[in-house]
């Protein structure tokens, strides 16, 4: 009886559509592999609306590349295909096109001007599922960090986070990641970036090799770790999941639509 009742109330539409979903969700964590060339695969979003000085509609157009976490930033003013297209024209600009981008389904990229573009050049795009951030959690990991320092530059009132968004850039860039051990920086040029501010109390100015990084044993020891790292976080966000039941021909599933923004938040 208990049985039956349980599959009786499971199988109500009225309550499946009205109820949330409770209990260990049936969900798997599948990390994207990741080859130890620099600009092979980018992650591309932009942030949500942010305030600032002026009253136009202003957002920040986030790129990192998977391998060496190499983060560039661009200021824009709007969210459809052209501003889109423009920042990825920028990007090719600096490195060259990439051979594949992971970006969500935001109108800025799920859109046939873009996908045209992408195709157009030979370029793989990967648009996430919808609702599953975490497909493309590189770049949301940047945009919250980004968010925290325009937060504070914001706060001074001399300052304009829209003057200051290379510093950002050049402090993500410069900052030494967990994942790899070594600074993206490092990992794309095989050089230490400083500052203005640093570089004016140099004491020396390094003129010779041995200041330089040998970037294939670098780039082979920051590969090892991200594979491992990859590989733990599998186990550890499967662990707490229920295990996946698959579906079979002829089996009646209830579809959830999620619900569209009109901007894109992190």
């Amino acid at each position: 009886m208990a049985k039956y009742v349980k599959k009786y109330i499971d199988s109500c539409v009225i309550c499946i559509a009205s109820k949330g979903p409770s209990g260990a969700q049936q969900v798997q964590l599948h990390p994207i592999p990741k080859p130890a060339i620099p600009w092979h695969t980018i992650h591309l979003n932009l942030s949500g609306k942010l305030t600032g000085k002026s009253d136009l509609k202003q957002y920040c157009s986030v790129a990192i590349d998977a391998f060496t976490k190499f983060v560039i930033l661009e200021h824009t003013t709007s969210l459809n295909s052209c501003h889109a297209i423009k920042a990825l024209k920028n990007l090719v600009n600096y490195f060259g096109a990439p051979k594949r981008i992971i970006a969500d389904r935001g109108r800025s990229y799920d859109n046939s001007d873009f996908k045209k573009f992408c195709k157009d050049h030979n370029i793989h795009l990967h648009l996430i599922a919808t609702g599953s951030s975490r497909a493309n959690g590189q770049v949301e990991r940047v945009i919250r960090t980004v968010k925290s320092l325009l937060t504070i530059i914001e706060c001074d009132s001399d300052s304009s986070w829209q003057d200051q968004i290379g510093e950002i850039q050049l402090a993500l860039n410069g900052t030494r990641c967990r994942v790899t051990g070594f600074t993206p920086i490092e990992l794309m040029f095989g050089i230490q970036g400083n500052s203005l501010e640093l570089s004016k109390i140099a004491t020396s100015f390094p003129d010779n090799e041995k200041h330089r990084l040998d970037l294939d044993n670098i780039r082979a020891s920051a590969s090892d770790k991200i594979i491992k790292l990859s590989q733990a976080d599998s186990i550890r966000f499967n662990k707490v999941k229920a295990k996946i039941k698959p579906f079979s021909i002829g089996d009646y599933v209830f579809v959830k639509s999620e619900e569209r923004h009109q901007t894109i938040s992190s």
